[in-house]
């Protein structure tokens, strides 16, 4: 699983592109300090990594198409693998009808306990 240095890299590379463009300060805020609007960027930020939509993050890092980088969240790919597997295994269950008589008897209907891994 990539860690956090992924995501370091791609803004690394995006200052690298706002050289001299603009004016960049990054400081780090721990979670939980009584700074206001951190608890709601925390609850949206968390949100949008959970979010099927925004599982992929494009980002550009200048001209060169070879360049650009293309990141997902391990955790958003592993929930989002997750989340596929109960949904086909649910179609499949359903589907199984009469064929599936004796799996039915050895294994129980989809649900988060033996989806677990």
């Amino acid at each position: 699983m990539p860690s956090g240095q992924i995501y370091l890299e791609g803004c690394l590379c995006l200052l690298e592109w706002c050289a001299g463009k603009i004016q960049v300060e990054l400081r780090w805020i721990p979670e939980h300090e009584d700074i206001p609007g951190n608890e709601t960027a925390d609850t949206l930020a968390k949100e949008a990594a959970t979010t099927q939509e925004t599982d992929i993050h494009y980002i550009n890092t200048g001209t060169d198409i070879n360049h650009n980088r293309y990141i997902r969240l391990a955790a958003a790919a592993k929930k989002g693998m997750k989340r596929n597997s109960a949904i086909e295994w649910e179609k499949s269950w359903a589907k199984g009808g009469k064929t599936a008589r004796r799996t039915r008897g050895m294994i129980e209907a989809p649900n988060k306990s033996n989806l677990a891994y």
